[in-house]
């Protein structure tokens, strides 16, 4: 009997004991993420974190969270230049978030100029700056976007058929002048007779665009000048149309007319010798391609072609 009773109490103890480790152990909540690593499951996840900027830059791959990883990863490394030319070549295909391609870009022309010309010739001759009728496609990025080919093209002094076609249509924009500082902004007082721009003005325009910050390439706060990099490209190839050149050459003309009185006073005889603003005469004269009389508010003057000479400036009536 005593041995009976030894071993039931044996028995009893062990089982009691067994639901003790198994109340203490069991039935405890599995660990988090965060208990084990110490890492935020959302933080790890966002597209801000390096991670999934990486995945969005890799061939192949989901676009979502592009704009982030530009912002977040070092697109300038010569060791990611092969992998970012392929997701380049491949978006600019279908001008997929063209703000972040345009950072892009402009990391690779530092990185691997030819590849990166080859590309923005590419970009160029899908005419990215007409879309399909009726499509909402962000025309302030595919701007930037052509831009930064354009960039890319004149950094590597490449040749490129599409680039003619950039320069527009207005030869006589601001920033086609030069001063010392550079290309004008058209903020700067001018009497409108500054050189066109140099090749070496031009080559060094280049490289402190391709400098600037990428937070302001993907904001467009400073504007772009895709007419300017398409120049640049051209005069490096001498390619420069020949009415763009005439048109800078006629703007610096002698000029020759009287101190006073002046054209804009009013209440002057027309055809009276007077004085017209020498900027408003120079941004006509390269306005206008014909030679002769040119007329603008209360100025009449003329363009000498053989003598290079802006002169016979008179009064004019109000048009």
């Amino acid at each position: 009997m005593l041995v009976v009773r030894f071993v039931r109490s044996c028995v009893a103890g062990l089982v009691i004991g067994l639901v003790l480790v198994l109340g203490a152990t069991g039935c405890r909540k599995a660990p988090t993420p965060d208990e084990t690593s110490g890492a935020s499951p959302s933080r790890s996840s966002s597209p801000a974190s390096p991670a999934s900027g990486l995945g969005a830059l890799e061939p192949g791959q989901p676009s979502a969270g592009l704009l982030e990883a530009v912002k977040t990863v070092d697109l300038r490394d010569p060791k990611r230049a092969p992998r970012l030319a392929a997701r380049l070549r491949e978006l600019s295909a279908s001008f997929t978030e063209p703000r972040a391609l345009a950072v892009m870009h402009r990391a690779l022309a530092q990185s691997d100029k030819a590849e990166a010309a080859a590309i923005g010739c590419e970009i160029l001759g899908r005419a990215p700056l007409e879309p399909a009728a009726g499509s909402e496609a962000d025309m302030a990025g595919r701007e930037s976007l052509v831009e930064a080919s354009l960039l890319a093209v004149a950094n590597a002094k490449a040749a490129c058929p599409h680039v003619a076609s950039y320069l527009g249509k207005d030869p006589c924009r601001p920033f086609f002048r030069c001063n010392a500082q550079g290309p004008l902004t058209g903020r700067e007082p001018s009497l409108q007779d500054e050189p066109v721009c140099t090749q070496a003005a031009l080559d060094d325009a280049v490289k402190k665009e391709l400098a600037r910050a990428d937070a302001d390439v993907l904001a467009g706060d400073s504007g772009s000048r895709p007419a300017l990099f398409a120049f640049a490209s051209l005069l490096a190839q001498d390619k420069v149309p020949e009415p763009f050149t005439k048109a800078h050459v006629r703007r610096r003309y002698a000029l020759m007319q009287p101190k006073s009185p002046s054209c804009e006073n009013g209440g002057i005889e027309p055809g009276t010798p007077c004085h017209c603003e020498e900027a408003t005469i120079r941004d006509q004269t390269c306005r206008h391609v014909d030679p002769g009389a040119i007329r603008v508010g209360l100025c009449r003057f003329f363009v000498d072609d053989a003598k290079k000479t802006l002169s016979g400036v008179t009064a004019s009536l109000a048009p």
